[in-house]
């Protein structure tokens, strides 16, 4: 499947994409990009420029993160109905992770250009992605809040973000 758009299900089961209408879902269907991904391969890299939000639809991602020291951590593993490259969404600066697939899988891609262009036609549903991936970026923050304390507690060194 290449270059695929998204279908209609596959946006339901993402909380991000919760509070859409079905007209907005079917809207912003035609905007996204999709590709199947071989185990191991780099989705986005951390460093390099970035605009846009992936949708995993099958398949399990993984985000990694280069430490000080040069090793590589995982962050996180990002699940159907997740999304990774949401901070690059909102804010169009360098990615702050690596993501690539675990065993292989299928994610779609949303650019900031699509949605710029789907600002005029659908304003509602730009607002309630943008709210979703707000809240998804908090949510985040949350937990690598929490992992830190935990860290901090065991007198270990935090993990740098």
């Amino acid at each position: 499947m290449e270059r695929a758009t998204v279908s209609i299900e596959v946006l339901r089961r993402a909380e991000i994409f919760a509070a859409l209408t079905e007209g907005d879902r079917v809207a912003i269907a035609v905007c996204f990009r999709g590709r199947r991904y071989a185990a191991g391969e780099v989705v986005v890299r951390e460093g390099e420029p970035g605009a846009t939000m992936l949708l995993v639809a099958e398949g399990t991602f993984v985000a990694t993160a280069r430490r000080a020291d040069g090793r590589e951590e995982e962050l996180s593993e990002i699940g159907p109905g997740e999304v990774a490259g949401e901070m690059a969404f909102l804010d169009p600066a360098p990615r702050s992770a690596t993501v690539r697939a675990r065993d292989g899988g299928v994610a779609y891609e949303l650019s900031h250009d699509a949605m710029e262009a789907l600002r005029d036609r659908c304003p509602q549903a730009v607002a309630a992605i943008v709210t979703g991936a707000v809240r998804d970026v908090s949510r985040r923050l949350r937990q690598l809040d929490d992992r830190i304390a935990r860290e901090l507690a065991r007198g270990t060194k935090a993990p740098t973000p």
